[in-house]
């Protein structure tokens, strides 16, 4: 037999291993019985002196250097199918390489069909190249290949293409027009949406959509009475839309992309009580508990929703999941109280070595992404502008501390846009989803990670303004620039007064101090929320400004969540609410007070100075 013989048994045996089905290649016992059987029924064998009889008698014999190199080819095949029948990973293909490589036999020339080689392709495996006899899409037993799912993008990292001022406020003027010039309500309804959509991609663009031009057009009518000028005005968005609005009332669709397009224009509605009323709620965790009785009690008092007794609302970090639960959600307080006894039982459940470990890796006590899970179940993914579509919906924000610049500062998650050439004096937006706000408000070092969006990492707002009182009074006046604060009402999540403060008495060493006390008293000066109280009380009138913060008969700490210490918290909330019985019931009057004559007669008038401007032909 010729040395060339073995490599058309190596190809034989390729063709049989590489080329047959995949149930097929995993039964080695199956193969090796058909050896067997064509070892029994071949017309060749050898004798005694290791010579090969043919079937016509010939003797076929062999030296001792081509029976050496024969052997070794077996064993190297034998290796081969061992290590293709034990191998179950696509790795394989590296080492089949490998092997190949040392065969022998591997330039000569034999009589293998080119379809047997035609599945040959070339692999890339960590940037190397891998010739095989096995296709792309197939692992080494023959199974299917999954495909790699690309990971998504965040929308931080995606380069948008710069776009010139020219081609924005062209594009803002065109889709003005297109609204005031739509026939049909269907036209008009897919008109609105590609007005509020332009409106959210570039804010800015507002700046044209409300600009109103004054024409002069004078037209003399020579009589020998009178000389006749008239002047006439181009229609801005707002003065359209509110036509538009009291054209159509009864399509709710319409009405609500009408809602929204106002409130990306800066539009508020009249006030509907005699001024602003603003409820501003302060961070604390599970101590949020307070706030939901005391407001739970405001509510039984005035007999309406906490969402109908107030303007703005504004919290931080706890105070920011109950301001969008029950301002933007327009959920009732008992519903809420439920809803935040789960939250805060699901959360702060962590066992003490999974903490630590997650304190020192990634500086968060708790599982960061089961919170940010929690969230988006509970607070929902509803864009923060989309919340100005519901009827008489309120202004809300929720306060946040950026960490990435130089200096800290807050930042406003807002579901509103402020007025046409009003600047605000703090940093904001309205694109961001309602459980994002609430995740970068809440973002309280060593217990949650902070959070990026877009540019900036999010960290609590309580670290800049844990009491966001004065922030949501800046707000409201950028709102309603020429309305009285008719009622700010501050509420807090708890005070303890420790009983040797209140005697009097120093235990600590004054000449020294630990560096955890050091570190306690920066914390307590970050997170202080009475000093704000008590320039707001000196500034404001006492029948505007109200502030409840009770006081608690021990410490609890942030992430509590033992049922006994909260009852023992409740106990304490309760006694306040009978001692500042008379100050609450006041605060619910004021918050009634219904807005004059005179206001409304003015509402009246500015706002049909819009709509008696064009008249609608629907």
């Amino acid at each position: 037999m010729k040395v060339g013989q073995s490599s058309e048994i190596f190809g034989s045996l390729q063709k049989r291993v590489f080329l047959r089905k995949p149930l097929e290649r995993c039964q080695p016992y199956s193969f090796h019985n058909r050896l067997k059987v064509q070892k029994r029924g071949s017309s060749s064998h050898t004798n005694n002196n290791g010579e090969i009889v043919t079937a016509k008698g010939q003797t076929i014999s062999l030296n001792k250097d081509s029976t050496t190199r024969v052997t070794s080819q077996f064993k190297t095949i034998t290796t081969l199918f061992v290590e293709l029948v034990k191998t179950n990973t696509p790795s394989f293909d590296l080492s089949l390489s490998s092997l190949a490589k040392r065969l022998p036999f591997q330039n000569v020339q034999t009589d293998i069909p080119k379809d047997n080689i035609a599945n040959k392709k070339l692999e890339e495996k960590d940037g190397v190249e891998v010739k095989t006899g096995i296709p792309s899409y197939f692992d080494i037993l023959g199974r299917k290949k999954e495909e790699k799912k690309e990971a998504a993008i965040p929308q931080w990292k995606i380069k948008r293409k710069a776009v010139s001022q020219e081609s924005v406020d062209a594009r803002t003027k065109h889709v003005v027009s297109a609204v005031a010039k739509a026939v049909t309500k269907s036209s008009l309804l897919v008109r609105l949406e590609d007005f509020c959509h332009h409106l959210f991609q570039y804010p800015a663009a507002k700046s044209v959509a409300s600009r109103v031009r004054q024409l002069n057009s004078h037209q003399h009518f020579y009589n020998s009475v009178i000389n006749v000028i008239l002047i006439y005005f181009q229609e801005g968005a707002i003065s359209i839309l509110l036509r538009l609005k009291h054209s159509i009332p009864r399509d709710e669709l319409i009405q609500r992309q009408i809602r929204e397009g106002l409130a990306l224009l800066g539009y508020a509605d009249p006030l509907p009580a005699k001024g602003i009323r603003i409820l501003s709620i302060d961070g604390g965790g599970t101590r949020g508990l307070l706030a939901l009785r005391i407001l739970r009690h405001l509510e039984k008092i005035s007999g309406k929703p906490i969402y109908e007794s107030f303007d703005y609302i504004c919290g931080v970090s706890t105070g920011a999941v109950l301001a969008l639960l029950i301002g933007a959600a327009k959920k009732n307080v008992k519903d809420v109280e439920t809803m935040y006894r789960e939250i805060s039982t699901e959360v702060f459940k962590q066992d003490r070595s999974s903490g630590l470990g997650g304190l020192l890796w990634s500086h968060a006590y708790y599982d960061t992404s089961k919170w940010e899970t929690i969230l988006r179940d509970k607070i929902g993914e509803t864009i923060m502008i989309r919340t100005a579509r519901e009827p008489n919906c309120l202004k809300v924000s929720a306060i946040s501390s950026i960490v990435s610049q130089e200096m800290l500062r807050p930042f406003v998650f807002r579901n509103y846009t402020l007025p046409f050439r009003v600047q605000s004096l703090y940093s904001g937006t309205f694109r961001h989803k309602m459980w994002e706000a609430v995740r970068a408000s809440s973002a309280a070092p060593g217990y949650f990670g902070e959070f990026k969006l877009e540019e900036n990492l999010h960290q609590d707002g309580g670290l800049f303004v844990n009491n966001p009182c004065a922030v949501a009074i800046h707000e409201a006046k950028c709102i309603w620039p020429n309305a009285k604060l008719l009622s700010v009402v501050s509420i807090g999540t708890g005070r303890c007064q420790p009983l040797n403060m209140a005697a009097g008495v120093n235990t600590s060493d004054p000449t020294n101090t630990s560096l955890k006390q050091k570190l306690s008293k920066v914390i307590d000066s970050a997170t202080d929320t009475e000093r704000v109280h008590t320039i707001l009380h000196d500034l404001l009138p006492p029948k505007v400004y109200y502030r409840f913060n009770p006081y608690l008969s021990e410490i609890h700490s942030l992430d509590e969540t033992d049922p006994a210490r909260w009852e023992s918290m409740l106990e304490d909330v309760e006694m306040y609410i009978r001692k500042n019985h008379r100050n609450m019931n006041q605060a619910a009057s004021t918050l009634q007070m219904p807005r004059s004559s005179f206001q409304s007669a003015k509402d009246w008038v500015l706002e049909k100075r819009f709509l008696l401007q064009n008249k609608a032909t629907f």
